[in-house]
């Protein structure tokens, strides 16, 4: 097998033969070999005045697409991608210069357009022009390849697209979605000289089954860094299920329902609030009164100084936010939530908990702020993967429907955030709505849409589940089934 892990047998070519016209023998995307070669010859053209920031992705992707239960779309390709910046030390650097083109004349005039956007000194300004080199700060090996992803063939994926076909066309339903399977090979060249390097596969799979009069439908996915992780015979069996169990929905009246999200419908739900990074980013929202976690600046007396008053910064690290038994953490050694070890600035991505058992004691923060505010070496760069724990007693999706007396069981959730403070999102459900009434489904629902605060509906916790991965591709992530009372649906949609 072709790999361009270190030590493979193919790692050492000479960069002309990995930049050959993709064949049976040749490299996937660039080693770490070539890719330094290839940043040390684009270093060739900079000026001696101020930093240089270079990023080096090159990739192959294979997929396969279909609709109607038939394939329509099959592809096999490679690219690689180059993007500079220029700056100074302890300036932002600028980046957005690009190209996918890696013959000289074309490193040449990339570099051009990025010098002659070199920002200048403004008047009594004098940037720092020496380059240092912090200690490297070290990271996790994470769960990022997959050999068996990395050898899938197009035979493979379109044999596994024609069975998932088989399912739905034997059944009178017409599928939709697509296989996706990746590689890539991705280096980061700091401003401050740092080579990072790593090589990463993702796998994918996504389908959706449609009655063919639009009245039912069914989804399942799932994402991983490793196709052998994906069971896609069983996400076709799911999607079918759902819908054939959701046609010819009724109308109910919107309102606040007894809601029990499954896993997937749970994470589209977070997914643009409380999963989100710039949300709880120390760095960019401290002194800010416009985000969650964040109260207004106070003040207090100066000790021996009567009269004059401090002001401090003010966070609700160390308070009650949501259900007590809800913990949110990220950890690179996860399995499930394998992410390229380190971030475009060269921070290493580190473990963190960002609310345990309910309370808040986590906020991300870049490495300067650790540098200039915490006094500490290393910062907690945020990253859009997450696991969503629970604790205490656990129920399964049958045992949270046979305790509900009147509500709802949705599979998606898609949302966009409304309100910042409260974590307030709006959404519709899809792909199947059940009403559930006396403990039992009894019967397929139109879909609504809602606005609901993530911190208020994970506030009124009555069961949760066991935690599983979803469909989140390049950032993994992990949750529970939940049960919520009170969830807030505003009106109908005739969408299915």
């Amino acid at each position: 097998m072709t790999s361009h892990r270190p030590g493979s047998p193919r790692a050492n070519l000479p960069l002309a033969h990995q930049l050959s016209e993709p064949d049976a023998a040749a490299p996937r995307f660039l080693s770490h070999d070539a890719c330094v070669a290839l940043v040390q010859q684009i270093l060739g053209y900079t000026s001696r005045r101020g930093i240089t920031d270079i990023h080096v992705e090159s990739a192959w992707r294979g997929d396969v697409r279909w609709a109607r239960n038939r394939p329509h779309m099959a592809g096999d390709w490679r690219n690689q991608t180059i993007q500079i910046g220029r700056g100074f030390r302890g300036w932002s650097v600028g980046s957005g210069f690009t190209t996918n083109q890696l013959d000289m004349g074309s490193l040449r005039t990339l570099m051009a357009w990025a010098e002659r956007h070199l920002p200048l000194p403004g008047p009594g300004e004098r940037p720092d022009d020496s380059v240092y080199a912090p200690v490297q700060q070290p990271y996790a090996r994470t769960h990022i390849w997959s050999d068996q992803t990395y050898a899938q063939t197009s035979e493979q994926r379109s044999t596994i697209a024609s069975q998932l076909i088989t399912g739905a066309e034997r059944a009178g339903m017409l599928s939709a979605g697509y296989l996706d399977v990746s590689a890539r090979g991705l280096l980061h060249r700091t401003a401050y000289g740092q080579f990072l390097y790593a090589p990463q596969t993702l796998a994918q799979c996504s389908m959706t089954v449609r009655d063919p009069e639009g009245t039912g439908s069914g989804w399942a996915g799932v994402s991983s860094y490793d196709w052998g992780r994906i069971d896609a015979a069983t996400l076709a069996e799911i999607a079918l299920d759902k819908c054939l169990k959701s046609r010819n929905p009724v109308a109910v009246e919107p309102g606040r329902y007894t809601l029990i999200l499954e896993p997937q419908a749970l994470f589209d739900f977070l997914e643009v609030g409380l999963a989100d990074p710039k949300f709880i980013d120390r760095w960019n929202n401290e002194n800010s009164d416009a985000f969650p976690f964040y109260l207004p600046p106070g003040q207090s007396p100066v000790p021996g100084q009567p009269g004059q008053t401090v002001t401090y910064k003010r966070t609700m690290i160390g308070e009650k936010v949501v259900d007590a038994r809800i913990s949110m953490r990220f950890d690179p050694t996860d399995p499930d939530l394998g992410v390229i070890p380190f971030t475009d600035d060269g921070e290493a991505v580190v473990p963190f908990i960002t609310i345990d058992h309910g309370v808040l004691t986590t906020l991300n923060y870049h490495r300067d702020y650790a540098n200039t505010e915490l006094h500490q070496q290393w910062g907690i760069p945020g990253v859009d993967s997450f696991r969503l724990d629970v604790s205490g007693p656990t129920a399964t999706l049958e045992e949270m429907i046979a305790t509900t007396r009147r509500g709802l069981l949705a599979t998606r959730m898609p949302s966009g955030i409304s309100d910042f403070k409260s974590l307030s999102v709006t959404g519709y459900t899809r792909d199947g709505l059940w009403l559930i009434e006396n403990g039992k489904i009894s019967k397929p629902v139109k879909n609504m849409r809602y606005t609901e605060s993530n911190l208020g509906a994970l506030n009124r916790v009555e069961q949760v589940g066991v935690p599983v991965p979803v469909f989140s591709p390049g950032d993994p992530a992990v949750c529970p089934p939940i049960k919520v009372r009170d969830f807030n649906f505003t009106y109908l949609m005739d969408a299915v």
